[in-house]
């Protein structure tokens, strides 16, 4: 048996003036401390010689969040427990079996709750979000090949009052609270034929989220700006003082209206990373190059917002 005690405290302090009109907005001095206390219990089980780990974890987590300012006191309270259960080999084949369910919370930030910008405001009555949430998947490495691993995971959420930023009235994006399901299937492959110099990386997500508020036109449709489809495929080169990098998003389309009456095409957005690494004496690092959207695709991850064409980037890292 193994137990874990966990502690945070964490205490910031704001200071907002508006030089243009004194003493306008709901923020001149605002205290926002969090506690959060965590206690995590993991039992080992007797297993046979093919299963090298084994364990039942059980976490329970308690979070206050206090948020003070001139206007406002509020105290966000949560009790959060989960049980996770885990079975995995290492041996001829590498297998993982693991499953874990539990309750989780998020308070609003502080933005979510006071910021204000043109046509951006944010919701001092918002309720944190509160969901409960499940677990399964399977990891296989195949014993030929260099053994590339296969990972599928299940995962579902019921979230209630979810934090979602909507365009409201007068074009002003406010984020509101709202019901939500969201359920989706993660696959990953990874394989690395060329040991510490050539892997190669897969990973899709499908993804079903589903607004459950009583709203009649927005009931059961699906939440804004979440794809059901996103893909993540690259590889890494590295010899000696030399390492390249290339990764490939490619995201479906996104509804931007709550109604699912107006969505996003989707894109594909390509990034080249090189690195060459040196040592000089004392100082050792890296010249690193990255080439961002490397066909100069047009796309928006926000409507009416689109994101820089392609991009040259050059950095150099200095170490001591």
């Amino acid at each position: 048996m193994q137990v874990k005690l966990q502690l945070l405290y964490r205490d910031d302090l704001f200071k907002d003036e508006n030089l243009l009109t004194q003493n306008s907005g709901s923020i001149q001095e605002a205290d926002n401390r969090q506690l959060a206390a965590g206690l995590q219990n993991t039992w080992h089980f007797p297993t046979p010689d093919w299963i090298d780990h084994s364990g039942l974890k059980l976490t329970l987590r308690y979070d206050r969040i206090r948020l003070q300012n001139l206007t406002d006191n509020r105290i966000d309270t949560y009790l959060s427990p989960q049980i996770g259960l885990y079975l995995g080999s290492e041996q001829a084949w590498l297998w993982k079996i693991q499953t874990n369910y539990g309750y989780s919370f998020r308070s609003p930030t502080f933005a979510d709750l006071y910021y204000q910008d043109f046509r951006v405001r944010g919701n001092a009555t918002l309720q944190p979000e509160k969901s409960r949430d499940f677990d399964a998947g399977i990891r296989l490495g195949l014993p030929w090949l260099r053994r590339p691993e296969f990972a599928i995971t299940y995962f579902r959420q019921a979230i209630d009052d979810l934090i979602v930023w909507e365009l409201g009235s007068f074009a002003t994006w406010q984020p509101i609270n709202l019901d939500a399901f969201i359920e989706g299937l993660e696959y990953e492959f990874d394989w690395s034929p060329w040991p510490d110099h050539l892997s190669f990386n897969l990973n899709h997500i499908f993804l079903n989220a589903r607004n459950r508020s009583n709203r009649h036109t927005t009931h059961d449709r699906y939440l804004t700006y979440r794809p059901a489809h996103t893909t993540r495929l690259g590889f890494d080169f590295e010899y000696d003082f030399f390492k390249v990098t290339y990764q490939r998003r490619i995201v479906s389309e996104r509804f931007v209206t709550a109604a699912n009456t107006v969505a996003l095409p989707g894109y594909k957005v390509d990034d080249i990373t090189l690195w060459l690494k040196y040592v000089l004496g004392p100082l050792h690092g890296s010249l690193r190059a990255m080439l961002l959207n490397v066909f100069d695709t047009r796309y928006e991850i926000v409507r009416d917002a689109p994101l820089p064409g392609r991009q040259w980037r050059i950095g150099l890292d200095v170490v001591y």
